[in-house]
C-alpha cells in the first residue's frame, strides 16, 4: 500500500473516531426540562462553532473545498435560517459551476480533477433536493456546464444533465406525486435515463395511477428510440418489463439515504396494449444487439414467456439472433455465461459438479459461491472443506474469516463467550485477532457483561502497534478504538490523542513530497492527495458526508458531556483543512435533523459487509 493511500486512512480513520468517541458515555439522569435546555445549549454551542467553521472555510484556496464546507452548512441551518442556507447553497453551486467551465476548456476524458468537479456538483444538488427539489431544478438549469465541442466526453454532458432531472424528479415524488409526474413527463421530451425508473418507483408507491400513466409515457418515448445509437434506452426498458412481470418480493424501492428504510415494492400494471407495445420495444432493442451487447441478451432470457404471450410473431426472429449471437461468441464468453446462470440459481451441488470442468478463469468463483451457499444453509465445515481444498491465498482467507465470523456470533448468541474467542484465535495475524476480539467485546457489551468486554478489549489492545505503521494496523486500532469508545470512553481518548500528532507529522510530510510532485498520482494535476497545495476534501479523499452518516450520533453524547474537549480534537489538526472537516463533524452530529434507520452502535459493529448473511 502507498504512502498516501496510508495517510489518508489515517486522517479518515481519526476523522471517524473523533466523531465516534462517545459511544460509551452512561446516559446521564435529567428531567425533560434539564435536557430541554442542554440541547439548546449544545445547539448554540454547535451553531457558533460553525459560524467559524464557515470563517475558516474563506480561507480555502479550492473552489470545490470551498463548496462543499457551504453545502453541509447550508444543510444544517435550513431548518433554523432558511434564508441563509439558501444562500450558501446558491454561493456553492454558482462557484462549482464557474469551477466546471473553467476545467471543461482543459479536461480529458481522465482528468480526475475535472471529474471531481462534476460529482461533487451532483452531490450538492442532491443534497439541495432533499430539502426543495424545485430549487434544486433551478440551480440545475442555471448551472448548466458549458463542455468543449470536441471533447470526447462531451457526447455524454447532456445525458448526464438529464439524468440529474430526472433523479431530482424522484426525490419530488417522494411528496408530490403530481408534480413529480409532471416534471418526469417535460424531461422525457428531452431523453430518456435509468433514472426515470427510480421515479417510477417511488411513484408506484405514491401513485399508482401516475405511475401507470408515466410507464406508458416512457413506451412511447422507447418507440422512438434508435437502438443502435441508444443502449441506455434498451435497458431502461428491459428493466421496466421486469417492474412488471417479476413478483415484486425481493425488490425494494431505493432510499433516498441510508437512513430511510426501503419502501416494499408494489407491482406495475399495464394493459394489454402498453404490454405489446413495451414487449415489442424489448424486441427491436434485442434484434439489433451486438456480441458487445451479451449482457442485455442474457438477461432476456427469462423474460421470453413473457415475450411470448406478447409478440409470439417476432420470436423466432429474436431466437436466431440471439443463436448468432452466441455462436459469434468467444468460448471464454460461452463459459461466462454458463458460470452466471449456475451462481445466480444453481444449488451448490450443480456448481461443484460444473466447477470439476471449469475453466481456471471461472473455477474459483464456482467454488466460492457453493461454500457460501453451504454456510448460509449452516454446513459451516462443509464450506470450510470445499475452500480449503480448492481455493487458495487472500480470497480463501477472507471466505473463512467470514464463516468464523458468523459462527463466532452464534457462539455469542447462545452464550458461549470461550467459544466465541477460540474462534477470534484462529485468524492468521495479530491484527486480524485483535479485530475479531475487539468485535466480540461488542458484542458481549451489548449483552450487559462489561467485566468480560473489558478483558476481551484489553487482549485485544495487547495485540496491536499504538502508532500503526500500515494498513492492517490501522484497521485494528479503528475496531479497537470504536469498541473503547462503547465500552470505557477514556481509553478511546487516550488512543486518539497521540495518533492525531502521528497524522500531523505525516500530513506535513505528505505535503512537502506534493510540494515537489512526489506526492502526485499519474495522471496529471489535481489526481493526488493535495491540489494547489490543499488537502482534498472530496471524494476521491475524504467524503465528511458519508463519515457523518455512519458515525453521526455518537458525537452529540461527547459533545454534551465536554463540548470544549470535544472541540480541542479537532483543533489538534494542524492542518487547516483536516481542522475544518473535524469540526464540521461535530456540528453535524449535533445540528443534522436527519433520520437514522438503526441504532448507531449496529452500524458501527454489525455493519462488516459479512458475506454470509448473518
Amino acid at each position: 500500500m502507498s504512502s498516501k493511500s496510508f495517510i489518508s486512512s489515517l486522517v479518515l480513520t481519526l476523522l471517524m473516531l473523533t466523531n465516534a468517541a462517545a459511544q460509551g458515555l452512561p446516559p446521564v439522569q435529567e428531567s425533560k426540562e434539564e435536557q430541554q435546555k442542554a440541547q439548546q445549549e449544545l445547539e448554540r454551542k454547535a451553531l457558533a462553532l460553525l459560524d467559524t467553521t464557515l470563517e475558516s472555510a474563506q480561507t480555502l484556496k479550492l473552489v470545490e473545498n470551498h463548496a462543499l464546507v457551504q453545502t453541509i452548512a447550508a444543510d444544517l441551518l435550513w431548518t433554523r435560517d432558511e434564508k441563509r442556507a439558501r444562500n450558501l447553497f446558491r454561493d456553492a453551486m454558482m462557484a462549482v459551476a464557474e469551477a466546471l467551465n473553467n476545467a471543461s476548456a482543459k479536461a480529458t476524458r481522465y482528468d480526475a480533477s475535472y471529474w471531481m468537479i462534476v460529482q461533487l456538483r451532483q452531490q450538492t444538488l442532491q443534497t439541495i433536493a432533499r430539502r426543495d427539489p424545485q430549487f434544486a431544478l433551478e440551480l440545475l438549469h442555471a448551472t448548466r456546464a458549458v463542455s468543449p465541442e470536441n471533447a470526447p466526453f462531451n457526447s455524454r454532458g447532456q445525458d448526464q444533465e438529464l439524468a440529474l432531472e430526472q433523479s431530482i424528479a424522484s426525490q419530488v415524488a417522494l411528496n408530490d406525486p403530481k408534480r413529480a409526474l409532471q416534471m418526469a413527463q417535460e424531461s422525457l421530451a428531452r431523453g430518456i435515463s435509468y433514472a426515470l425508473l427510480g421515479i417510477l418507483q417511488r411513484l408506484q408507491q405514491k401513485d399508482a395511477e401516475a405511475a401507470t400513466r408515466l410507464a406508458v409515457d416512457i413506451i412511447k418515448k422507447l418507440q422512438t428510440e434508435n437502438p443502435a445509437r441508444n443502449r441506455e434506452a434498451g435497458y431502461v426498458g428491459q428493466a421496466l418489463l421486469r417492474m412488471v412481470v417479476e413478483p415484486p418480493q425481493g425488490r425494494a424501492v431505493l432510499a433516498s439515504s441510508p437512513a430511510q428504510a426501503p419502501e416494499k415494492s408494489k407491482a406495475l400494471k399495464l394493459d394489454d396494449q402498453a404490454m405489446h407495445d413495451l414487449a415489442d420495444v424489448v424486441v427491436t432493442m434485442a434484434l439489433s444487439a451486438t456480441a458487445a451487447d451479451l449482457g442485455y441478451t442474457m438477461n432476456l432470457q427469462p423474460l421470453f414467456p413473457e415475450l411470448e404471450k406478447r409478440v409470439p410473431e417476432r420470436m423466432d426472429q429474436l431466437r436466431r439472433k440471439i443463436a448468432e449471437i452466441n455462436k459469434a461468441m468467444e468460448p471464454e464468453a460461452k463459459e461466462w455465461m454458463r458460470t452466471e446462470r449456475l451462481m445466480r440459481a444453481g444449488t451448490p451441488e450443480e456448481m461443484l459438479e460444473a466447477a470439476s470442468t471449469a475453466t481456471p478463469e471461472t473455477r474459483n468463483g464456482l467454488y466460492t459461491m457453493a461454500a457460501m451457499k453451504f454456510a448460509e444453509a449452516g454446513n459451516h465445515e462443509r464450506a470450510r472443506q470445499i475452500l480449503n481444498d480448492n481455493v487458495s491465498g487472500p480470497e480463501r482467507d477472507q471466505l473463512l474469516v467470514q464463516i468464523d465470523r458468523q459462527l463466532m456470533a452464534q457462539a455469542v448468541e447462545q452464550g458461549k463467550v470461550e467459544e466465541a474467542k477460540q474462534l477470534a484465535s484462529r485468524m492468521r495475524s495479530k491484527e486480524a485477532r485483535a479485530t475479531e476480539l475487539a468485535y466480540l467485546a461488542m458484542t458481549v457489551f451489548a449483552k450487559g457483561d462489561r467485566k468480560n468486554a473489558l478483558q476481551l478489549m484489553s487482549e485485544a489492545q495487547n495485540l496491536v502497534n499504538r502508532q500503526p505503521d500500515n494498513q492492517e494496523q490501522l484497521n485494528a486500532l479503528i475496531q479497537i478504538t470504536l469498541a473503547y469508545t462503547l465500552i470505557e470512553p477514556p481509553r478511546a481518548f487516550d488512543i486518539i490523542e497521540p495518533v492525531i500528532d502521528q497524522a500531523n507529522e505525516m500530513l506535513a510530510a505528505a505535503a512537502l513530497l506534493d510540494k515537489f510532485g512526489a506526492g502526485r498520482m499519474p495522471g496529471g494535476p489535481g489526481e493526488g492527495f493535495f491540489k494547489k497545495g490543499e488537502m482534498l476534501m472530496h471524494p476521491g479523499f475524504l467524503s465528511i458526508d458519508q463519515i457523518a452518516a455512519q458515525y453521526g450520533k455518537g458525537l452529540t453524547a461527547l459533545a454534551r458531556a465536554d463540548f470544549d474537549h470535544t472541540k480541542s480534537l479537532a483543533d489538534r489538526f494542524q492542518r487547516n483543512e483536516a481542522r475544518i472537516m473535524a469540526r464540521l463533524l461535530i456540528a453535524q452530529s449535533i445540528l443534522s435533523d436527519r433520520p437514522d434507520a438503526s441504532d448507531n452502535t449496529n452500524r458501527i459493529f454489525y455493519g462488516r459487509g459479512i458475506l454470509l448473511g448473518n
